[in-house]
């Protein structure tokens, strides 16, 4: 009882942060200081009552400050001489002012966040007030509602660029929201939801949202979402999965849409990595590739097309492989189209185009 703990921070270099922590506690004894960050290690201690706890915080501390390229260590003078533990960490180093300077954006410049008018529906009041000011900061200009008449009310009284949505709201559906001030107001849509199935994932984009996003909410997160639907939304712009290992082989297909502004290029290479993306981002497209080192591309290809939330997707099978017999599987499967490598680009750009515009 009556013991201090003092914090001090420093920066002897502009490359490091230190911060450090001493108290006037009962102090660790120099041997087991030698074993304090192993994991499940607890310092025995003559006292009436032993500490609770598993031994495990100071290794995953440690741990996790390795992982940010920092140290993590521990000092003490013996018992009854307290105890200093020191963190240093490396900076980050300040954005150059020169990196927002320059020509006017073009179509692979990021959406102005300070143009960007958002409507925030939300009836949780502490996730809602948290997210209004996160996005607040970052340059976004936010309203925000606790249900459906309000947001209503709002889209009635103000223009907005991006409807971001709770589902399961109070008075309404948020899909049932997205699908009114969609019709009213040409609003697009990203969803907040504490569920994320296939199930959910394709009542969601069947209602209209571009994005689904599973609670708790990240910031950074949505905040990249809502980049991708501005740029989405761009000039009619689309997005290509290729499912793929192979370098070569991606390399070759950038080049081929290199000229494409209105293409964003995803790779995955692994088939679950790419059913995930699938699932994640709702791809225009999907290129895949037979021979993935965790799943038979036939896999990948039966679970797109047997997901809710993928097998409206349409897949284009990219391969050496030509037998006429594997051709007529894959399109029985849901093929849309089979391209053999090597991928002559006039073919290629050819199939792409006439999956991509619309009947």
């Amino acid at each position: 009882m009556g013991g201090r703990i003092a914090i001090e921070t420093r920066s002897a270099e502009a490359s490091r942060l230190t911060v450090e922590f001493r108290d006037t506690g009962v102090g660790i004894d120099p041997r087991p200081l030698l074993h304090l960050f192993e994991p499940f290690f607890q310092v025995q201690h003559a006292l009436k009552q032993r500490a609770g706890g598993l031994g495990l915080g100071l290794a995953i501390c440690k741990a996790i400050t390795e992982a940010h390229g920092g140290t993590l260590t521990a000092a003490s003078a013996g018992l009854g001489n307290g105890a200093t533990f020191c963190v240093e960490l490396v900076t980050v180093a300040e954005p150059s002012a020169k990196l927002l300077s320059g020509p006017a954006a073009d179509a692979s410049t990021p959406a102005r966040r300070e143009d960007l008018r958002l409507l925030l529906v939300e009836d949780h009041d502490d996730t809602r007030k948290v997210l209004a000011r996160l996005l607040n900061r970052r340059g976004y200009k936010v309203e925000a509602a606790r249900n459906a008449q309000e947001a209503r009310s709002l889209s009635s009284e103000r223009t907005f660029d991006l409807l971001i949505s709770d589902i399961a709201l109070p008075d309404a559906s948020g899909c049932d929201l997205l699908k009114e001030l969609g019709t009213k107001h040409k609003l697009r849509g990203i969803a907040m939801s504490g569920f994320g199935s296939d199930t959910d994932l394709a009542q969601s984009r069947a209602a209209g949202f571009l994005e689904h996003l599973v609670k708790p909410i990240d910031a950074t997160a949505l905040d990249a979402a809502i980049q991708r639907v501005v740029e989405k939304s761009r000039a009619g712009r689309h997005t290509i999965l290729y499912i793929e290992n192979n370098v070569a082989s991606v390399r070759l297909i950038e080049k081929i849409l290199h000229e494409r502004t209105d293409i964003e290029f995803l790779n995955a290479r692994e088939g679950q990595i790419g059913l995930d993306l699938a699932r994640q981002r709702s791809p225009d497209l999907v290129l895949l590739d037979l021979g993935l080192p965790d799943l038979p591309g036939l896999d990948v290809l039966s679970q797109l097309q047997s997901a809710d939330a993928t097998r409206r997707i349409p897949v284009v099978v990219i391969s050496a492989n030509a037998a006429t017999q594997k051709i007529e599987q894959l399109a029985a499967v849901g093929a849309r189209a089979y391209l053999t490598k090597p991928i002559e680009a006039p073919e290629f750009l050819h199939v792409l185009d006439g999956l991509l515009t619309p009947t």
